[in-house]
């Protein structure tokens, strides 16, 4: 094969299965080895990941319609600084800073409107905005750096509305002029995040007090499937979302993570682009187990690192690294 077709097999086997999945990391690896090749001043590293370099790699060899990468992407922290942590807000403050660090990893960063998977008008990190209320409540900057009227807002925003199916993520860039500032940015994902919290304090009593870990694995689920999502998952299999609401309340996080693994099974078979987002939630919840079990800080935030380094001064590294390794090989081992 030439370097053109296994970068476009690379390209379609992590689109069609997932960036784990054995096939994907597989057709990765052939085309990052048949790179080194071909372009040995700045050879790819075999290490089957879809990252960064590896994507615009395939990019140059010719591939088309690359999915995107799913490593060391843009985070909000490099775009701007987190916004200052209301004194209401009962989260850890490790979880709230890794919450605006890590967001854009799974959502995406957009300063513009575009139209979601599902054809909600959407922007910032994953913010719906969509009705043209919710757009001209924001504040909109045009190429000449004047603020949007109004009427520019609404204009825009049935253009990026209209135009799905056939526009949808990074491909409405172009369909209007209008960005929001990184203020504006910024207060929107506050808003958003002190919204969910209001509702998830109701679904869990016990948020204030829950490890960092597990504070950040609820938020993210809530910002995927809205913070009533327990009620949601209750639809999709009788019981499942209760049950969540049980295993969290008990502190029983390995459970919760199995039921997020099962809650997520049906979302994933139609979009796999959230799969990075699920194997995260799975993962912080997996933590949260080891942070109790060990005894931990629950104000201490390890991922994306692992618990055993954190827990060796109290002589649990032995202990954390089994439960991590167990955690990981049940994440991992499931695509």
């Amino acid at each position: 094969m030439t370097l053109r077709e296994l970068a476009q097999a690379a390209a379609d086997a992590v689109r069609q299965h997932g960036w784990q999945a054995t096939p994907a990391r597989a057709a990765v690896g052939a085309f990052q080895a048949a790179q080194a090749v071909a372009e040995p001043r700045a050879p790819l590293k075999r290490d089957e990941e879809w990252g960064p370099k590896t994507r615009a790699a395939a990019v140059r060899a010719g591939a088309s319609s690359a999915p995107p990468a799913y490593f060391a992407p843009p985070t909000l922290a490099s775009v701007l600084p987190a916004p200052a942590q209301p004194p209401t807000l009962d989260m850890q403050p490790a979880a709230f800073r890794a919450f605006f660090a890590l967001t854009p990893r799974f959502e995406g960063y957009t300063p513009y409107m575009y139209p979601d998977s599902k054809g909600f008008v959407t922007t910032g990190i994953g913010d719906k905005i969509d009705s043209p209320e919710a757009a001209q409540a924001l504040e909109w900057v045009k190429p000449d750096g004047s603020i949007a009227s109004p009427g520019e807002v609404a204009a825009a925003w049935h253009v990026v509305k209209n135009a799905y199916p056939a526009v949808q993520s990074t491909a409405a860039a172009k369909l209007t002029d209008l960005r929001l500032s990184k203020a504006s940015i910024a207060r929107l994902a506050l808003d958003h995040l002190e919204g969910d919290l209001r509702v998830l304090r109701g679904e869990f009593p016990s948020f204030p007090a829950l490890p960092a870990s597990a504070q950040l694995a609820l938020e993210f689920i809530a910002w995927a499937w809205g913070s009533g999502f327990p009620v949601v998952w209750d639809r999709i299999k009788p019981g499942l979302g209760t049950q969540f609401r049980a295993a969290i309340a008990g502190g029983d996080f390995s459970a919760a993570a199995s039921i997020v693994r099962e809650a997520s099974a049906h979302e994933e078979s139609i979009n796999r682009g959230i799969v990075p987002r699920d194997l995260a939630v799975e993962a912080l919840l997996l933590e949260a187990a080891a942070v109790k079990r060990l005894g931990l800080s629950a104000s201490k935030l390890f991922y994306p690192n692992p618990v055993g380094k954190a827990a060796a001064v109290g002589g649990g590294a032995l202990l954390a690294g089994l439960l991590l390794a167990g955690g990981l090989w049940a994440i991992f081992g499931r695509s």
